[in-house]
């Protein structure tokens, strides 16, 4: 579901701008909602919380919050400078999602 809305961002609003387009976003938006409700996501805040704030900052072009560092202090509570290289919960949840994505 939500890789066909990705499939069809250059149809509906042309190659990769800088922000994606409201029409592209409400596509987006609606195919969460369904990846989100199933039963990988329902029973799982921490995957949902995620998943949405990949999504928005992917849709914002916004490079910086999508960094591990980022992700680990927004998301997962992570002082700021802490070591992502003992401290590997990014990537390990970024697994988690890939396997419920699947």
């Amino acid at each position: 579901m939500f890789l066909t809305a990705l499939e069809t961002m250059e149809t509906v609003s042309g190659p990769r701008t800088a922000a994606a387009s409201e029409e592209f976003r409400a596509i987006v938006a609606e195919e969460l909602t369904h990846v989100l409700a199933s039963d990988s996501f329902r029973n799982s805040k921490q995957a949902d919380r995620l998943l949405r704030y990949l999504v928005s900052h992917s849709l914002d072009d916004d490079d910086d919050a999508l960094r591990e560092r980022a992700i680990g202090e927004r998301i997962f509570g992570r002082e700021p400078k802490y070591d992502s290289n003992s401290d590997s919960i990014v990537r390990v949840w970024a697994n988690h999602l890939r396997k419920r994505l699947s």
